[in-house]
């Protein structure tokens, strides 16, 4: 599963006006009995709102994921499928009030 964490701020200011490093965060968590995480650091970031963005799945994939959703998602269906760079993928957005 991808999953991308953005501050609004983002949308609002230059990357030089940031109060912190990185106010984007990505990567890759897998999934097991339906939950995952990932550990990010939000330490710096300002109050607001963040965006995160979820995608599954994603190749490289295991062979049972492979066997029940396609190589490249072609057996998903729902309203939250999307089709990125040629791949069908789930993608669920929600968003957050980080507080400090």
């Amino acid at each position: 599963m991808n999953y991308r964490i953005t501050h609004k701020l983002t949308e609002a200011a230059a990357a030089d006006d940031w109060p912190a490093d990185n106010l984007i965060t990505e990567g890759r968590a897998a999934v097991y009995e339906g939950q995952y995480w990932a550990r990010i650091n939000t330490l710096n970031w300002p109050q607001g709102q963040v965006q995160v963005l979820v995608q599954f799945p994603f190749p490289p994939q295991p062979p049972a994921v492979v066997d029940r959703y396609g190589a490249f998602g072609e057996k998903l269906t729902g309203e939250n499928v999307t089709i990125i760079d040629g791949i069908k993928a789930v993608e669920v957005e929600y968003v957050l009030e980080h507080r400090r």
